[in-house]
């Protein structure tokens, strides 16, 4: 759909926002986009925690649990570090001021090269946001790996 966006439209976008955690890296669409110039904005950036039950979401997997604690960071920290390290602009949701107050102390570590791959490596290409209501629709953008 991007690429049709680019070639028909006549304003090039500035921004892609999709759903992106470590359940659902998007490596394909963030090097697509980079190639393009245009930004990703991650929704759901910690594969929202609450949605379908406890212990479903990125951040309660044991390898990013793990790395909050080699970090002195929660689990949610380690996920938005590892999106804005791959570039990506990240958009958590709370309404806990105190996580409020986390989510945005994430710019006094950086996590390393082999941790980086090993949050990579937990991609299920897991879709929390399914919009199986449109499934049927001609231009479903979900039909594909990206």
């Amino acid at each position: 759909q991007m690429e049709e966006v680019l070639t028909n439209g006549r304003i090039k976008p500035a921004v892609n926002q999709v759903e992106s955690h470590p359940y659902l890296t998007c490596d394909r669409l963030l090097a697509y986009c980079n190639e393009k110039g245009i930004v990703v904005t991650a929704y759901c950036p910690l594969g929202a925690p609450g949605v379908h039950g406890d212990n479903v979401a990125a951040i309660f997997d044991p390898t990013i649990k793990a790395l909050g604690e080699k970090y002195g960071k929660t689990p949610a920290q380690v996920c938005l570090r590892w999106q804005v390290q791959r570039g990506v602009v990240v958009i958590p949701k709370s309404s806990n001021p105190v996580r409020i107050q986390e989510n945005s102390q994430i710019f006094d570590f950086e996590l390393s090269q082999e941790d980086m791959a090993a949050v990579s490596n937990l991609n299920k290409n897991e879709r929390i946001v399914t919009k199986d209501e449109v499934k049927s629709h001609p231009h479903f953008p979900f039909g594909e790996l990206f």
